[in-house]
């Protein structure tokens, strides 16, 4: 940049701060009260502007669910008497329908961005009205024209209220708040970035010349005339800022906008997030805090992940998530739109609609996470989710798993369908059905496993695709939790085995990422949460001790004749017994811990303990020994490596 733009710019950086000093701090919103007590369809007010303020939203009170409102104002300013009975000098402002309402004597925003502009001095009248069949809250007054709230700024003064338009009821003090905001003459906002846009939806890398484009906005009561030089700029990963000087093409009034493309470019051609901020001024610019705009583009998708394995859990914090999806994973657009077009994320224990999963699916540690799931009171043949970019040019033989919920009690022409796509990337060729389409399976959490091995060395995505269509009866929704990817690998450890010994732990699962199955080779794997639950069963003949060790995972470090082989500890000492092992519990022994680990009459107990409070990281590996009345009189169990996540 050269001296003279310098220069410049540190003038119009001056005017700018120095025009923020002057303008004045709002004390908005202003509230009348929430007390209801009475109520129809709405209210007619005066607001009285004592400083000179811009409304743009009003809260209202009213019992929900949902409501549909109308908000008027009158045509000339003061009082609205003689005009409650007619909308004839009227002007209707906004209409908000469907808008969920956050229950009696609570504030629901409507939700607008009205720009309604009152000078200082100005008496403006409002109606606030429900349509419909909607009816509003308000609270009995003291007298017409009474002021029911006030701050410095403005008055908001008693009214009537009634039906619509048949407004005989007085004085009513509306229930609600009034946002508003400083009364600005000049201003100019950074409206928008236009390019580049973080859309991520594919792997590919981001070119070093991508265009940066920005839309500005008049955002003040006076015109911004033609000529006026304007300070634009852009920042790139905190690198020096790209500065701009730009003239305004033709006059603004106000909420116009223009849009400018910057000469210079950005380089984007480096994997991973780049943080691109720009930033324009205006001199006199009276509300500085509108001149600049941030956002984080992504070059080769919002997540790529190439060490594996990979596993994404849903976890969330906060009793429920909504359409916010975890790093990496995002809703496709232009899917569908409207009703339960989205994958939703939640964590609590309440079933979504009474008939999706009742608690999540976290690697077995229930209750203590989240899921994904799409509810079935849409009707859209797609609702797509699509996974992070996963370069799988380090595995040579690569499966996914992940577990579906997916129950129709009331089967019969309105089931939602899963399928799984890959989609092979920079090429965008889409592989359709990998999985599916898949309908209801009965309750309860259900594996899914894909072998992604004809991928193997490729950049892919996965896109999780419901249909809904004709779902209308919000009878079947769609959850999957406990995504992963990982190498079929080669299991060395000892197995299950059926009737002497088996160990469950946290509902495990194999290297190769398959649930607990009798004769599968492990070790096996388990999470905990930090505060959560280990929860142990174990299977063996009836009324049998037995003993419970914990080691560090070591496959198959010692192996005997017909009892099996021990996965934990290690090197080999006495008696062939790998060393580094602790006995956790012995069930031949009496009292305490002990006493707890023996089989029931029925060959097995379960058992919960609370993990305490440790660091993420592996806690260790635990098997069983349990005595047997056949072959060699002992049988050791499959073994259990926990991880505190």
């Amino acid at each position: 940049m050269n001296l003279s733009k310098a220069m410049m710019l540190m003038v119009l950086l001056l005017s700018s701060c120095c025009a923020g000093l002057f303008a004045q701090a709002a004390l908005s919103p202003l509230v009348t009260t929430f007390a209801g007590g009475n109520g129809q369809a709405g209210n007619m007010f005066e607001v009285r502007s004592l400083s000179g303020i811009v409304i743009n939203d009003f809260d209202v009170n009213f019992d929900g669910p949902v409501g549909d409102f109308e908000v008027w104002t009158l045509n000339m300013p003061g009082t609205f008497l003689f005009n409650q009975n007619s909308n004839a000098n009227w002007t209707l402002v906004a209409t908000v329908m469907n808008l969920p309402s956050q229950g009696n004597g609570a504030s629901t925003p409507l939700g607008l961005n009205l720009a309604l502009d009152l000078p200082a001095g100005v008496t403006q009248s409002f109606y606030i009205t429900g349509i419909n069949g909607t009816s509003l809250n308000y609270t009995d007054g003291s007298g017409f024209g009474n002021v029911a709230a006030a701050n410095l700024d403005l008055e908001i003064l008693e009214g009537f209220g009634g039906a619509y338009f048949d407004l005989v009821f007085v004085p009513r003090i509306w229930n609600g708040n009034i946002h508003y905001s400083d009364r600005i003459l000049t201003d100019v906002s950074l409206f928008r970035i236009i390019a580049p846009m973080n859309d991520t939806l594919d792997c590919s890398l981001r070119s070093s010349t991508e265009t940066v484009r920005v839309r500005m906005q008049n955002g003040g009561l006076n015109p911004i005339t033609a000529g006026t030089i304007l300070a634009l700029s852009f920042t790139l990963d905190g690198n020096p800022p790209v500065v701009e000087m730009v003239s305004v093409p033709t006059t603004l009034s106000t909420g116009a906008t223009f849009s400018h493309t910057f000469a210079a470019t950005a380089d984007l051609s480096s994997l991973g997030a780049h943080s691109l901020v720009c930033d324009v001024v205006l001199a006199g610019d009276m509300n500085p805090s509108n001149d600049s705009l941030s956002r984080t583009v992504g070059s080769g998708g919002q997540l790529r992940v190439s060490s594996f394995p990979y596993a994404e859990d849903f976890f969330l914090v906060g009793s429920n998530g909504g359409i916010d999806l975890p790093l990496g994973w995002i809703q496709e657009p232009g899917d569908a739109t409207g009703l339960s077009a989205d994958w939703n994320m939640r964590n609590d224990l309440a079933q979504v609609n009474g008939l999706g999963p009742n608690e999540d699916r976290t690697f077995g540690v229930s209750g203590d996470g989240g899921f994904a799931y799409v509810r079935d009171d849409g009707d859209h043949a797609v609702v797509a989710m699509r996974s992070p970019c996963f370069d799988l040019s380090s595995l040579t033989n690569p499966n996914c798993r992940f577990f579906l919920h997916s129950n129709n009690p009331m089967s019969g022409g309105f089931d939602s369908l899963l399928s799984v796509d890959v989609i092979s990337q920079p090429s965008g060729v889409v592989t359709p059905d990998v999985l599916g389409p898949e309908g209801p399976g009965g309750p309860g959490w259900r594996v899914r496993k894909i072998d992604l091995s004809a991928f193997a060395g490729q950049l892919i995505q996965l896109v999780f695709r419901v249909d809904s269509t004709g779902s209308l009866n919000d009878l079947h929704d769609v959850a999957i939790d406990d995504f992963s990817i990982a190498e079929e690998v080669v299991s060395l450890g000892q197995a299950p085995q059926p009737g002497l010994a088996v160990l469950d732990l946290n509902d495990c699962h194999t290297g190769n990422v398959d649930p607990l199955q009798l004769g599968l080779k492990g070790p096996y794997f388990a999470n905990a949460r930090d505060g959560g639950s280990l929860i142990f069963k174990i299977e063996g003949e009836p009324a049998q001790p037995i003993l419970l060790f914990v080691g560090p995972l070591n496959p198959a470090v010692a192996s005997f004749a017909g009892i099996g082989s021990i996965d934990a500890g290690g090197p080999i000492g006495a008696g062939g017994i790998p060393t580094s092992l602790l006995v956790l519990a012995d069930g031949a022994s009496f009292g305490g811990l002990n006493a707890f680990f023996v089989t029931s009459a029925t060959g097995s107990v379960d058992l919960g303990f609370s993990v305490p409070a440790l660091p993420p990281g592996v806690l260790g590996t635990f098997q069983c020994a349990i005595p047997t009345t056949v072959g060699a009189g002992l049988a050791l169990s499959n073994a259990v490596e926990v991880t505190v996540r």
